[in-house]
């Protein structure tokens, strides 16, 4: 789940905004295609320990496992009411 990403997304200071660029045209290609440039911290995403701390027992996120990620979910909508505020 995030937010949709666009260039407009808003990014931490220290990092570059995403850039999407067209690789391919109908017109020139036959068809169309983009390269999407994004940063490991664009949008809804999950830092490791390690990502700000060190120490003999600090994991990386490879040393987490899927099963303690994967937890019981609900979507609230509350988007009439946000919009709203």
């Amino acid at each position: 789940m995030t937010h949709p990403l666009s260039p407009d997304f808003p990014v931490f200071p220290a990092f570059e905004p995403m850039q999407v660029r067209a690789t391919r045209t109908m017109e020139r290609d036959g068809f169309f295609a983009q390269r999407w440039e994004v940063g490991e911290h664009t949008g809804t995403h999950m830092d490791a320990p390690a990502h700000f701390a060190t120490g003999e027992h600090i994991r990386t996120i490879d040393q987490i496992p899927a099963e303690q990620l994967v937890v019981p979910l609900a979507v609230i909508d509350v988007k009439d009411r946000a919009d709203k505020d």
